[in-house]
């Protein structure tokens, strides 16, 4: 079948297949976990926020996404770029199998600067491992048990050792100590996929779930190259459509109905909504040129049916959270109706009450 799409097509069936509520639930999983698998890996350096994603598009409560990390079955590791991201435990081995060794090339200048050479990497891990045999322990216990034999145990060389760790399929998260993150030992399946399988079983998740999308859009999420690329695509049966220029792929039906005005959310500034695409695909999400004045701004999005409209930013104290909005342009009375719902839904996910505040940039 051909398909005539234009970018707002694109964008209509992009926002409804990575689960965003407000155009319906229909794409999206009931459970954290569920949803985690369905996306394939969710960006996930922001902790609390990429709850707040998750509780988003399921509906599930900030507790119940707690339980689902706390029990393993959420794993926040670093896998298919240099960050920290959200996998389903039974996908850890899938995603690592894929990409861990690209991972490893963006991280040569890393274990440089570190001073981590391969011996001096896996007698850490061997010292870790000993360690995580009695139970969850938090890159403080770990860093002093390194320390305690001599190798380097801290600030980027600690950081570095847990990440190779993990690339390597010898530690990953575990429940949380108070605030405090821990490690376990490896919980994955003992599988162990090809690399040519697992990158097209994530690349058939990630057309699934982000799509229609193009060829670098997946190729800057996963950092496999073009080559790996385009042999994980040739396994598959993907749908097809030129847009812009640019040949657009994705899995199954796309819901084009028209929008029901307006859409807002408050999205996690990596949400996989923004996160999972490549430069051009991200230029469409502002086709207004909002934020060209505003770069670098490291704070949450304000999206308006598919659009960046603005930023914002929490702040939290013991009684209440501040939900403070920063505008790239004039909200109508619906958007601002839709944004006091939002803010109170994030509050709720808190367990606070919220306030909306409109403020200028600093």
């Amino acid at each position: 079948m051909t398909y005539q799409l234009t970018v707002d097509d694109v964008l209509r069936a992009r926002w409804r297949a990575t689960g965003l509520p407000t155009a319906g639930r229909s794409a999206a999983a009931s459970t954290g976990q569920e949803e985690v698998r369905r996306l394939g890996a969710v960006q996930a350096q922001e902790f609390e926020m990429t709850l707040w994603s998750l509780a988003r598009r399921t509906g599930e409560s900030r507790e119940r996404l707690l339980d689902q990390f706390a029990s393993g079955d959420i794993v926040r590791t670093h896998t298919l770029r240099q960050t920290w991201h959200f996998i389903h435990r039974d996908d850890l081995e899938m995603a690592q199998a894929a990409t861990a060794h690209r991972v490893h090339v963006s991280n040569v200048p890393l274990y440089r600067e570190a001073g981590l050479d391969d011996r001096t990497l896996r007698n850490a891990a061997e010292v870790v491992l000993a360690t995580l045999h009695d139970g969850p322990a938090t890159r403080t216990e770990l860093g002093a048990r390194l320390g305690a034999e001599g190798l380097p145990s801290s600030g980027l060389a600690l950081g570095t050792i847990m990440m190779w760790a993990e690339l390597e399929c010898l530690v990953a998260s575990g429940p949380l100590q108070g605030k405090q993150h821990t490690y376990v030992r490896w919980p994955g399946p003992q599988r162990r996929p090809r690399g040519e399988e697992a990158a097209a079983t994530l690349a058939e998740r990630y057309f699934a779930s982000h799509g229609p999308a193009g060829l670098d859009d997946f190729m800057g999420w996963s950092s496999l190259t073009k080559t790996e690329v385009r042999a994980a695509v040739d396994r598959l049966a993907l749908e097809r459509a030129v847009v812009d220029g640019v040949e657009h792929l994705w899995v199954g039906d796309l819901d084009l109905r028209a929008w029901a005005s307006p859409q807002v959310e408050l999205l996690n500034g990596y949400d996989e909504y923004i996160s999972g695409l490549g430069p051009k695909a991200k230029r469409w999400l502002d086709r207004a040129g909002l934020a060209r004045e505003r770069p670098g701004t490291p704070i949450g999005a304000v999206v308006v049916d598919g659009q960046l409209a603005g930023h914002w930013r929490r702040r939290v104290t013991a009684s209440r959270v501040d939900v403070e909005v920063l505008p790239l342009r004039r909200f109508t009375p619906d958007e601002l109706a839709a944004l006091d719902r939002n803010a109170d839904a994030f509050g709720a996910f808190l367990g606070l009450p919220a306030r909306l505040h409109q403020v200028s940039a600093s």
